[in-house]
């Protein structure tokens, strides 16, 4: 319409619906660690309430979706991993088809669809939202650490297995504080602009960094390793000025310092430092440590399940109902249906229980997703200047490297409450790398 000679220009829609669906996910990134682990309800009933929770997400997913736009969502479907993604749901959906008990396949596809809306819902949110996000997984990842040490002076801590705060398993907590760890560390960092934020972010690195070490789970340690290494490759080629790099060196020494000064100050005091040392010696004898022994022989059965059916695997969510037919380890099915699955019947390694339900089929399409995350994101660190997002980049693309090494030897990640931040790391990762404003046909705003 024309007033005074001018043309009016209409008001862009709300992004309203948008930001309901971004609340309802870090709703759930905070519920669902604190209910693993709830000690009321058993396992049935913890797959139950994330039923519940998974479809009150995907309710407000249908709910709020704006499918006007058809142009701009089949953009979306083939941008960095999101194809990957898609074929992965469907993948899922198709390996349904096959399996023997409903039940357990409906609530895995749950999950794995509850973790692709996460995805798609953080990776094409706003960046007006990422400190928002950021803040809450740091939020998280130091209450969760907070709790872990505060069990450590209760009744239910066993030094042997290490703290297990709200999860119930040290697998868990340490996967879970692994992905958390280089978030802080590279907002801590990298990121100078937003003072609380800094300061928020170093603090919760050094709970984070304290938890994960009397979690004791060397999987974790391993990842986090790897994680930290990479971040250090990662920042040294994107982040830093090589002339300038001896001038600004106490920009990363001190804050280092502190984590450590402080981390190590709370495990000497808490008298965790001797088990601590022989779980690290542990390491340099896993051949002939038991617990190694008895994940070798999950491996080995999960390899014979595999063998039997590997293109299209025995179904998606009956690993723990058909592993004991290939082997002696786990309970039986009928226990299963009664009381839910634990960590005996999981094949403790993330890829070999994914192609023994979905196959090689479905994990290809897995394969295929993380690799066009680690694609998109290296590609746009080379192009971005310094800021809030270049630094969330730089962690959530060490954090997937840590969870790619942890996950060949974890039990954690067919878990709600570990995969669920993984892919919203993932999806964290791809907004930070500007990949929102690639599909949609926009100018690329990832220099700002």
């Amino acid at each position: 319409m024309l007033h005074g000679g001018r043309s009016e220009t209409p008001p862009r829609p709300a992004a309203t619906h948008s930001y309901t669906m971004l609340y309802v996910v870090l709703a759930m990134l905070v519920i669902v660690p604190l209910l693993t682990g709830n000690a009321l309800l058993t396992g049935v009933g913890k797959v139950l309430a994330f039923d519940i929770l998974g479809s009150i997400l995907l309710a407000v997913i249908i709910a709020q979706s704006d499918l006007g736009n058809i142009r701009n969502i089949g953009k979306s479907w083939i941008a960095g991993p999101n194809l990957a993604v898609v074929l992965l749901v469907a993948a899922c959906i198709l390996s349904y088809l096959t399996a023997q008990y409903k039940n357990f396949a409906m609530t895995e596809i749950l999950r794995y669809g509850v973790c692709a809306v996460a995805y798609a819902v953080v990776a094409t949110s706003t960046n007006r939202k990422l400190s928002t996000m950021l803040t809450v997984i740091l939020f998280v990842g130091a209450a969760v650490s907070l709790i872990g040490l505060a069990t450590m002076g209760s009744g239910n801590y066993k030094e042997v297995d290490g703290v297990t705060g709200s999860f119930g398993t040290h697998e868990q907590l340490g996967s879970f504080l692994m992905l958390c760890l280089p978030i802080a560390v590279s907002i801590g960092l990298f990121y100078k602009d937003d003072s609380r934020l800094n300061t928020g972010a170093l603090a919760a690195a050094v709970a984070i960094a304290a938890c994960l070490l009397v979690a004791r789970c060397r999987s974790a340690w391993i990842a986090e390793a790897v994680a930290l290494t990479v971040l250090a490759a990662l920042s040294y080629r994107y982040f830093f000025d090589k002339k300038q790099l001896a001038r600004q060196k106490y920009l990363i020494v001190a804050p280092i310092l502190l984590v450590v000064i402080c981390g190590g100050y709370f495990v000497a005091s808490s008298h965790s430092a001797d088990a601590l040392q022989k779980r690290a010696a542990s390491l340099g004898g896993l051949s002939s440590d038991y617990s190694v022994g008895i994940r070798q022989q999950m491996w080995k059965d999960a390899a014979k399940m595999i063998s039997a059916k590997p293109i299209l695997g025995h179904g998606i969510g009956q690993y723990p109902l058909a592993s004991t037919r290939y082997g002696h380890t786990g309970m039986p099915a009928e226990y299963v249906i009664n009381h839910g699955a634990d960590l005996r019947n999981n094949a403790h390694s993330y890829y070999l229980q994914m192609i023994a339900e979905i196959g090689l089929l479905g994990f290809g399409c897995y394969a295929a997703a993380v690799i066009g995350f680690f694609t998109v994101g290296i590609q746009a660190l080379g192009r971005m200047q310094s800021g809030l997002r270049k630094a969330a980049l730089l962690g959530t693309v060490a954090a997937m490297a840590g969870q790619v090494i942890d996950a060949i030897a974890s039990p954690s990640y067919v878990f709600a409450s570990v995969s669920l931040l993984q892919w919203v790391l993932m999806g964290l990762g791809m907004l930070a790398a500007g990949l929102p404003e690639r599909w949609r046909g926009e100018r690329s705003s990832v220099r700002r």
